[in-house]
């Protein structure tokens, strides 16, 4: 089956065209696709399939085969769309697990248009994220984990993540320690992801992440406008938040109570593959 790589800042995802295709169980697929090794390699499979409601369903899958949202997946599904031809005018309507989304195809010199999306508005109650901890909202709440105290903001960006701010981003032993602890642990009984992040200057910020499904990748979109909304929450960030992630750097925006997600989303290569 014909399948397309993409990448947006190095997180990266393999797309199935099935908008004329038969799906098929993609839960048992994502594994063995998503697996550098033995696989194709991706954080993540996308499957495009006639939409209900909007112009195309995109559905994620994480590489342990749990369905999840997925920012930067929206963002390269809409570039996919856009370079094949099937959708380049804006706006372009997806719906998600997430529930349905807005792209704007935004034009710049030299290139492909930069693919923005709607990303919604944060939501910060324990039952959305979900949650169980001490407090709600979960904003700075204290915690001990591998040997280490920290302070965590948890919210949902359409999925869960809980941000750890920092003075500096952790070493290798903390994060391969603490990031799994707290994905799994028991204050988030549908698992959260983990991102570390360091304040540069006022509307600056810095990450590494460690995503629920995934471990650590290299950038990720719904962590990225986590950050921006937990950094405005603590009193670091305005409506325009800039996101250096190990793979590149992102803008965050709001419009209105909306954050808007904007940075590269590029096709790799086309292949083929026996499923």
């Amino acid at each position: 089956m014909r399948f397309t790589k993409l990448q947006a800042a190095g997180n990266d995802f393999i797309l199935f065209d099935c908008l004329r295709a038969p799906e098929a169980d993609w839960s048992a697929l994502a594994p063995r696709l998503c697996d550098r090794r033995a696989g194709i390699g991706s954080d993540g499979l996308l499957i495009l399939v006639p939409g209900s409601a909007a112009d195309f369903r995109m559905r994620m899958f994480n590489p342990d085969g749990t369905e999840d949202f997925c920012g930067n997946g929206i963002r390269c599904a809409g570039r996919y769309l856009h370079a094949s031809g099937l959708h380049t005018r804006s706006p372009l309507r997806l719906e998600t697990i997430g529930g349905d989304r807005a792209l704007r195809f935004e034009a710049r010199d030299g290139g492909s248009p930069t693919i923005a999306v709607n990303m919604g508005v944060p939501r910060w109650d324990a039952a959305a994220i979900p949650a169980c901890a001490p407090a709600d909202p979960v904003v700075g709440v204290p915690i001990r984990v591998a040997g280490a105290d920290l302070e965590l903001t948890s919210l949902s960006t359409g999925t869960a993540h809980t941000v750890v701010f920092r003075d500096a981003l952790p070493d290798d032993a903390l994060f391969l320690a603490a990031s799994p602890a707290l994905e799994a642990h028991p204050w988030f009984p549908e698992r959260t992801s983990v991102l570390w992040c360091r304040v540069e200057a006022f509307g600056r910020l810095r990450l590494r992440i460690w995503e629920r499904g995934a471990g650590e990748t290299l950038a990720c979109g719904t962590g990225v406008c986590a950050a921006a909304a937990a950094a405005r929450r603590h009193g670091f960030a305005g409506d325009a938040v800039s996101v250096t992630c190990p793979g590149g750097a992102f803008e965050v925006s709001r419009e209105r109570d909306d954050q808007w997600l904007r940075g590269p989303a590029e096709i790799v290569f086309v292949g083929d593959v026996a499923l």
